[in-house]
């Protein structure tokens, strides 16, 4: 990195003597301290949020909860359609100015994404309370109460500034801190969802998820707040947007159309299979799911700490350590999740009834068969983070639209077999996913590399090593 270090670099990261090379991140024990303490705050947040919809469910029982989650997800799915996610665009550009030692480029940066957060989160729950009536119907057919639909516009205003504050966090280094957030609002949640079910409408109930947020976002504003003083403010005369608006409006545009078929690829499954097999065969599915679930869970906190130091990396250029954490991140996957697999196919026929009855036994076969998406999802969850950080989430979105019209094309081809089909058209696409995305990140790599000109030399396994 050149130039002097801003004021509140993280230390671990300075080299121990002049000209040494930088130990990998991934073989510091800073870092994985780090994930550590955000693995513990997922997985809790993951916890208390499911306590919640259970404290929830059991309140209100089935109607009522039902037109609670139908609102909300109304609501929701508007939100990821309509709004625009700066998030992974100010941790790009944030480590860009980073590695200048430009504060006032990352304080504008940060300045101008809160702003658009704002302004865009305003107009999207403005644009929900004005149709909500339309909204409902399109949903229900009728049966679900427009009013609800306004009120669960609240949860979406309500947080409509958490992609900039996510990313003051990530920026600083703190990723660990934004997993704390998150659990920190579903204890709010757990909260007022107890005092909301004594009281036993779905108005409350929606009410206290939009005040759980307001909470959250009030303690994200003051830790992000703390971190942007203490490390970026004393070295800044006034905040300076060096990054055109226009490029940040195109990144977060090309993020937010990837959220958006990622959306469209989890709905497509439920809708295509429930045409072709019935309904039966879509409660079977999403049972079935079950592997898939764990591992995505499983591989969240890793991810939400692996960002920041992909976008370090890249904004040095140290192509080369990137592509040594994709080797590395990719065979420890490997390594932990086929032996997990194997006890997986053993597991599944007695766990699955375990947990949801002998009349799901059926779901056995097809999630079996979902180990193999699951596996492929731990061993190539970098790809998630790895395109926005080297500055090129159009990437990630031509991969996502790929997997797309794969999934589609095999759940037409197999969708009369039922859940099974579903299977294995899930877990090849996410195979072929896996394959198109290595090619295509060590493609753009490459080009990377022949236009900066980089005579960078990869070091020495002993080097890499410390």
């Amino acid at each position: 990195m050149t130039g002097a270090p801003l004021p509140g670099a993280d230390e671990a990261r300075a080299e121990p003597f002049a000209g040494a090379p930088a130990r990998p991140f991934w073989k510091t024990r800073e870092w994985w301290g780090r994930a550590g303490r955000t693995a513990v705050a997922v997985y809790l947040s993951t916890v208390l949020a499911f306590v919640g919809t259970l404290v929830a469910a059991r309140g209100l029982g089935p109607r009522e909860f039902g037109t609670v989650v139908l609102a909300v997800a109304v609501a929701g799915l508007v939100g990821t359609l309509l709004d625009l996610s700066l998030e992974e665009a100010v941790v790009h550009h944030g480590y860009r100015a980073l590695a200048r030692s430009d504060a006032a480029g990352v304080l504008g940066l940060i300045r101008a994404s809160l702003i658009l957060d704002v302004a865009i989160g305003i107009v999207v729950s403005g644009g929900v309370v004005l149709l909500a009536a339309p909204l409902a119907d399109l949903a229900s057919a009728g049966r679900l109460d427009p009013g609800l639909v306004r009120l669960a516009a609240l949860v979406t205003l309500s947080s409509t500034a958490d992609s900039t504050m996510s990313a003051v966090l990530q920026v600083a280094g703190r990723p660990d801190l934004r997993a704390w957030v998150m659990a920190g609002t579903n204890v709010a949640r757990l909260a007022g969802v107890g005092i909301a079910v004594q009281i036993g409408t779905a108005e409350a109930i929606i009410v206290a998820y939009a005040a759980a947020n307001v909470v959250g976002a009030a303690g994200h504003g003051v830790i992000a707040r703390q971190l942007v003083r203490r490390r970026w403010a004393a070295a800044s005369q006034a905040p300076a947007l060096r990054v055109p608006l226009k490029e940040l409006v195109r990144f977060g545009f090309l993020t937010s159309l990837t959220t958006s078929v990622a959306a469209a690829n989890r709905a497509l499954i439920p809708v295509l299979l429930g045409r072709a097999a019935g309904p039966t065969a879509v409660g079977i599915f999403r049972v079935a799911m079950f592997p898939v679930f764990v591992s995505a869970n499983a591989s969240a906190p890793i991810r939400l700490a692996l960002y920041p130091e992909q976008a370090r990396l890249a904004a040095e250029d140290d192509l080369a350590q990137i592509r040594q954490a994709i080797r590395s991140h990719t065979l420890a996957a490997l390594a932990l999740s086929l032996p997990f697999a194997a006890a997986g196919w053993f597991a599944l026929p007695w766990l699955l009834p375990l947990i949801y009855s002998e009349r799901f036994d059926a779901a056995v076969l097809p999630a079996r068969i979902l180990l193999v998406a699951a596996v492929v999802h731990l061993s190539a969850s970098w790809f998630k983070t790895l395109p926005a950080a080297l500055g090129k989430p159009q990437l990630r979105t031509s991969l996502a639209v790929f997997e797309l019209v794969v999934l589609i094309s095999l759940l037409v081809l197999l969708g009369g077999q039922g859940s099974k089909g579903a299977a294995i058209a899930l877990s090849a696409a996410a195979l072929a996913s896996a394959v198109a995305a290595y090619v295509g990140v060590h493609v753009v790599m490459r080009r990377a590399e022949l236009a900066s000109g980089s005579t960078r030399v990869r070091r020495e396994p002993a080097e890499l090593g410390g």
